[in-house]
């Protein structure tokens, strides 16, 4: 869930900070808190409990508009990209759930238009009726939490030749401190490994945090105890490998026969939704 929202507030050494203040050990410092009087912040990631296993993924993003608005799905859909909007849940698993941090949460602001995409095959000679659930557990009033937000990292520009295998690489640089505690990927049939590092001082790939060789259902590895702090001008390097076996070129695209590569990630303090450049 990471609905786009004010800054939490700016990090303070946990020996200067006023209550009320919520410390990360594993960096030393805090995070002011701001306190909420109602409305829905999620406590831990909502689940997707589909009827029929689906092929790629079930989106649901957000843009602001008005509640209650109909229309052809391709009409509303055609709105939505990541420069207005961002995704509040993915998952190319039938059920999904995941704690957030302690104290850490996320918001929907008012009057959001909120979408909800499932992509589905069906293998039978007859319909069948496919559901999806998106279940956001609301915080009590008054409950007092920094607010999470969303990373995002794509490579567009993949032209793989034909009968080859190649690695594509690119940087995700951050412009402001932030502890990341969501790390996952997405890539289509081709794709035979998916790996994020750390980059190091020099700004080239270091440790590694995170590897998926599965297009179907790639791990999304929720680190809620220990997440990774990241200061700004750091950040990640992230890298598909990929196979063409076929004797066509194989471009970008959402297509099963297309292909993508992209990272994503849930940081906080809650600085909007990032897309990261190199």
């Amino acid at each position: 869930m990471y609905a786009p929202s004010p800054v939490a507030g700016k990090e303070v050494e946990c020996a200067d900070a006023a209550p009320p203040c919520l410390c990360q050990p594993r960096t030393g410092k805090c995070y002011p808190a701001r306190r909420r009087s109602g409305g829905c912040c999620g406590s831990r990631r909502p689940s997707d409990p589909a009827r029929v296993r689906g092929t790629d993924d079930h989106r649901t993003g957000n843009i602001g508009g008005t509640p209650g608005e109909e229309g052809p799905c391709d009409e509303i859909w055609a709105k939505t990209n990541i420069s207005v909007g961002a995704p509040l849940y993915a998952s190319q698993d039938p059920t999904f759930s995941g704690e957030f941090p302690p104290g850490v949460g996320a918001q929907l602001l008012p009057n959001l238009l909120v979408l909800q995409e499932l992509h589905f095959i069906n293998t039978r000679d007859v319909p069948v009726e496919v559901s999806g659930e998106i279940n956001i557990v609301a915080a009590a009033p008054g409950t007092e939490l920094i607010y999470a937000n969303g990373l995002f990292g794509s490579i567009d520009d993949i032209a793989l030749e034909p009968q080859t295998e190649v690695v594509l690489r690119q940087k995700c640089t951050v412009p402001v401190d932030m502890d990341v505690f969501v790390l996952g990927s997405h890539f289509h049939s081709r794709g035979t490994r998916f790996e994020i590092n750390l980059l190091d001082e020099a700004g080239e790939p270091g440790e590694l945090v995170y590897e998926s060789t599965d297009w179907q259902s790639p791990p999304l590895d929720i680190m809620p105890t220990d997440p990774i702090h990241i200061p700004a001008g750091s950040g990640f390097s992230y890298a598909c490998t990929f196979k063409n076996d076929t004797d066509d070129w194989i471009y970008a695209g959402e297509s099963s026969t297309e292909e993508m590569c992209m990272m994503v990630g849930i940081y906080y303090p809650d600085a909007g939704f990032l897309r990261c450049g190199s």
